[in-house]
């Protein structure tokens, strides 16, 4: 589930393979999404509270809220976990259970780059400066990778690991460790 940032509406994924966008105040659903035929593993907003993206089995569907429309599929091999927006909406970051975060281009659906990980990804997140994105799963690591969008950039990227939860250690100091499987991410902004 996510918030809306005008406080008066939520976004969820149910366990009925549909997407709701909800008005709080009221307890009543605004828009459905689906039935799908796959699970809804994950639902977000972009940004800017335009779209709505959800990882739907092996796929990624976008929505424009203020008519529906379905406005981009990314098929994927296995199923989704979880998705991110770039800022300004030009990039979706995916997590699924064949080990790979991806990169892709909203206006052409192509994917742009992917970063290997030892185990299913179930969480990603896309970090506000749009340089980089976070990761994590079942392996209980988390990981960052550059979101370099140059036409010379490595398709194959490996991400650097910044936590190792097995021994409840830290490989960066900045960096508070997991305890077991990792399933949420968040930036958060520091004051020094």
């Amino acid at each position: 589930a996510q918030f809306h940032n005008n406080g008066t509406q939520a976004l969820t994924a149910g366990k009925d393979n549909t997407v709701k966008l909800w008005d709080l105040a009221k307890g009543t659903a605004i828009k459905t999404f689906g039935p799908f035929p796959e699970p809804v593993r994950s639902a977000v907003f972009s940004r800017d509270f335009l779209q709505i993206g959800a990882a739907v089995g092996k796929n990624v569907k976008v929505w424009n809220i203020a008519d529906g429309k379905e406005i981009l599929n990314l098929a994927h091999p296995a199923e989704v976990a979880a998705l991110s927006f770039s800022v300004d909406k030009t990039r979706i970051a995916t997590a699924a259970a064949d080990k790979q975060t991806r990169l892709w281009e909203v206006a052409t659906a192509k994917e742009l780059q992917f970063f290997p990980q030892t185990d299913a990804v179930l969480a990603v997140l896309y970090h506000p400066n749009n340089a980089a994105i976070l990761s994590g799963g079942v392996n209980k690591l988390a990981a960052a990778a550059s979101a370099a969008t140059s036409p010379s950039a490595s398709r194959n990227n490996t991400p650097t690991l910044l936590s190792d939860s097995t021994d409840n250690s830290a490989i960066n100091p900045h960096f508070t460790p997991t305890i077991g499987q990792c399933s949420g991410l968040v930036f958060a902004s520091h004051a020094s």
